[in-house]
């Protein structure tokens, strides 16, 4: 080999490993870098409108106000500022952005919060129970389109110019979705779905006449069908908007919106959750639930990466960042719009209607009558003239604090626009149209005027009922009540026996109007106020046990006398809420129980605990817990094999299996997805009522009329009415004639998951500015609702409403960890090995013109 030979192998390899060195270092880093795309998703939810309103907060919770946070224009400046920083910034919401709101946007049907969200920049959003407030005709208005047909709102008013999403609202005669169930983003060279979904639970919170063409399906279902239509067209970075409450719990999130983590594809990679005015920041079954407070207090901010190679989401980001007024000057745009339509209502709402002499607080009146509902139900007397009025808590919205009380001011009390009803009843209809507003958690919800009532704490149960100076109500006579609209025709546990027992009905006038009316016929003054407070109307009875019996088994407690204290050990054996509620049943060698007030437990916890007799809806319950002690961990016993005949008193809190029923009258029992149907076995039938609250809906329900199957449940009983109630979802399997099935097994054999999710109903309006633990309630709805332990549906009276009811403020960080290895060299590392190659064949040409010469 001659030296110049030689010289171009030793120049060819350095050169080869100078490409090589580049490559391995400096190459892959710019690769990394090139094939992530970064994404900003900025959020809110649950602004109700509230656009004009500045709230003092103590964040920190030190019992310290740190500021005033809220009003929309300086909830612009922040996000404006945050979307014009980042080049791809996409802005989203959750749900009830309008209904229930303050009067510069509620008198102009809302039109105002829309024209600031489109200055803001808002780009998809969903749907909440409150933009259904006034039914499906007036929504798809506020999103297409069109002036008010009776000349509310504004002028040539044009719909909204961004996305309005919503996969399980669909109209019940074509099973169409009424709003697109996605849309597509795309940034850069990477696309991102989001899918918009609304709590099923909507459908008891607003006028059933207003909703009656459409229904609302199973959430997970609906996402899960949006998301296979995504994957199909290669995306794999999916959003879910979803108006479905959640709560923090320490890194992770509890509530329906986590349940609907684990029951949604994997591809699923966030959920914006709403609804109960949470601070959420958590992650379950790896996807990041967040959810951004209230009424503009707060907004959401994840930064999120897309590989561009797997179009997916490989890291996420959030924080919530709440509207600090002292941080920021408010956006000059969105303050010209707010001063614009404050300029146009200020005549109306500056009208001076009388004077208040002390500060009236409360909505639901738990704990006992309060001077503001006080003073509306007396209002609602005197415009229509009845025997009786009622008003629920969820419908009211703010306080009426000392000094001069203004048309404004009555407005934000109430909001809605309902109209009066007044109806025939017997005086024995109170009793049931009382007990069913009584929650075992949170008391009674209606203010009352025209009698008043005592209740039993323990039992949950109204004891007496007189006229206010004490004359007792003759059940049989006829009486007149007076209640608003909503009151009147929802289809609730808690207000059905309204409609049920009213009769003659007659409609009167809006229900502002006549709280207007009779606080101007008041005549008050500075020199004579308003003076009203709590009067004694509701009184509640805690009796102290007479018998208090031990250490007793639990069909010892069974047997005991309504109000005995008790000392019982035993397993739990369900799920605390999966019937409503905090409780569960649990069970002894003797007997089985349910308990009622806490959800402190998991199945299989050995628990020892103290609490009272009681019994509900025909069920023998403890409750009144006053000690709960987990001592262990124990197996759960096996279900006792019976016949549809045996179910009864004698095994009532008992888990029990029934093999090969045939299943018949198959039938859902409410929008939530709750079902029931008859198992019959040797000419032998009884009522198995399965709550979409224990993981199984009607949707996803893989059996059919005619079908065999083995169902595990706990006895029950429900006014009378026996029935078997499924755990979870693997408590319904396919009977085989060669008994291969052990029903004792949880061995699923359809796509849900198995846990028992514990997840309630909440058919509550959402909440006004006040302390009340970001309680979400609808329409005008009402308290963390109702104890529900499986009611009946049609002929069987149907017990669904749930509230959540915790606030817990932490935020938490979640991070998933990352390996972006290239897959494509980046157009640096393209070029050089270009560069390379050319080097490379000059070389060898040199070379054989070198070797040409030579011959």
């Amino acid at each position: 080999m001659n030296h110049s030979t030689k010289r171009f192998i030793g120049m060819l390899l350095f050169f080869l490993l100078i490409v090589s060195q580049f490559s391995s270092v400096f190459g892959r880093e710019v690769s990394a870098a090139e094939d992530l795309v970064d994404v900003q998703l900025l959020s809110m939810n649950d602004l109700h409108g509230k656009i004009d309103q500045s709230y003092e907060l103590d964040i920190t919770g030190d019992g310290v106000v740190d500021g005033v946070y809220g009003r929309m224009d300086y909830v612009a400046s922040y996000l404006k500022e945050r979307d014009q920083a980042h080049p791809n910034s996409i802005i989203v919401h959750a749900g009830d952005m309008i209904g229930g709101s303050a009067p510069v946007s509620g008198l102009f049907q809302d039109e105002p919060t829309v024209e600031i969200m489109e200055e803001i920049g808002f780009d998809y959003g969903t749907v909440g129970n409150h933009e259904f407030d006034e039914g499906t005709t007036e929504l798809l208005r506020m999103v297409n389109g069109g002036e008010h047909p009776d000349g509310l709102g504004t002028a040539g008013y044009d719909g909204m110019n961004f996305a309005n999403l919503c996969a399980n609202c669909v109209y019940k005669d074509s099973g169409e979705t009424i709003l697109p169930p996605y849309a597509i983003a795309e940034v850069e060279d990477v696309k991102i779905g989001f899918v918009g979904v609304n709590t099923q639970a909507s459908a008891g919170m607003v006028m059933p006449a207003g909703i009656e063409d459409i229904e609302f399906t199973n959430e997970a279902a609906a996402v899960n069908q949006a998301v296979e239509e995504l994957q199909a067209k290669g995306i794999e970075a999916i959003v879910v908007l979803a108006h479905i409450p959640a709560e923090q719990s320490g890194e992770t999130a509890v509530g329906e919106s986590a349940e609907l983590a684990k029951q949604v594809d994997d591809a699923v990679d966030i959920i914006f959750a709403a609804h109960n005015h949470q601070v959420v920041n958590g992650v379950v079954d790896n996807k990041l639930i967040v959810q951004a407070s209230e009424y503009g207090k707060a907004f959401a901010d994840i930064d999120i990466q897309i590989d561009r190679s797997t179009q997916d989401i490989i890291k996420k980001q959030a924080e919530v960042v709440f509207v600090d007024q002292n941080k920021k000057e408010p956006d000059p745009a969105v303050r010209d719009i707010l001063t614009k339509y404050q300029d146009l209502i200020e005549p109306k709402m500056n009208q001076k209607l009388g004077y208040n002499g002390q500060d009236l607080t409360g909505d639901y009146t738990n704990n006992g009558d309060h001077g503001l509902g006080n003073l509306i139900a007396d209002g609602m007397l005197w415009q229509i003239d009845a025997d009786f009025a009622m008003m629920n808590g969820g419908g009211i919205r703010d306080d009426l604090l000392q000094g001069e009380i203004t048309w404004g001011d009555l407005y934000n009390i109430m909001p809605f626009g309902n109209t009066l009803m007044k109806m025939e009843i017997k005086g024995e209809d109170l009793y049931p149209i009382l007990n069913a507003q009584l929650s075992p958690i949170y008391g009674p919800d209606y203010s009352i005027a025209g009698l008043h009532y005592t209740w039993d704490i323990a039992t949950n149960k109204v004891i007496d009922i007189t006229f206010p100076d004490g004359t007792a109500i003759d059940p049989k006579a006829s009486y007149t009540l007076v209640v608003n609209n909503y009151m009147g025709t929802s289809l609730s546990d808690k207000h059905r026996p309204i409609s049920e027992k009213g009769q003659n009905v007659e409609m009167g006038p809006v229900d502002l109007d006549a709280f207007v009316n009779y606080v101007k016929s008041l005549g008050s003054t500075e020199e004579n106020p308003i003076q009203i407070g709590s009067e004694g109307r509701i009184v509640g009875i805690e009796n102290t046990p007479e018998n208090i019996l031990g250490e007793v088994s639990i069909n010892e407690a069974r047997n005991a006398e309504t109000g005995s204290e008790v000392t019982i050990e035993g397993v739990v054996t369900t799920t605390p809420g999966a019937w409503g509620g905090n409780g569960f049943y649990i069970q002894d060698e003797t007997a089985g129980i349910y308990v009622f007030g806490s959800d402190e437990v998991t199945i299989g916890d050995q628990v020892k605990l103290t609490a009272v007799t009681g019994e509900y809806n025909g069920e023998r319950q403890l409750t009144d817990i006053s000690l709960l002690e987990k001592t262990g961990q124990s197996p759960l016993p096996d279900a006792v094999e019976v016949n549809p005949s045996e179910i009864s008193e004698q095994n009532q809190g008992q888990l029990v299996v029934i093999k090969g029923a045939t299943i018949s009258e198959l039938e859902k029992v409410n929008d939530y997805g709750t079902f029931e149907f008859m198992a019959t076995t040797n000419g032998q039938a009884v009522l198995v009522r399965v709550d979409n609250r224990t993981g199984l809906a009607y949707d996803a329900f893989p059996f059919e009329n005619g079908d065999k199957v083995n169902i595990i449940g706990v006895s029950s009983v429900y006014n009378g009415t026996f029935q078997l109630k499924p755990t979870k979802v693997a408590d319904i399997s396919e009977f085989t004639e060669q008994g291969e099935d052990d029903p004792n097994e949880d061995s699923p054999n359809y796509d849900q998951p198995e846990e028992d999710p514990t997840t309630e109903d909440n058919p509550n309006n959402e909440e006004k500015p006040t302390e009340n633990n970001g309680v979400e309630d609808p329409n005008n709805e009402e308290t963390p609702n109702d104890q529900d332990k499986g009611g009946n549906s049609s002929n069987k009276d149907k017990i669904e409403n749930e509230r959540n009811n915790s606030n817990n403020d932490k935020i938490a960080e979640n991070e998933q960890s990352k390996n972006p290895l290239p897959n494509t060299a980046t157009s640096i590392f393209d070029l050089m090995l270009a560069g390379a190659g050319l080097v490379l064949a000059s070389l060898i040409l040199f070379m054989i013109g070198r070797k040409k010469q030579r011959v």
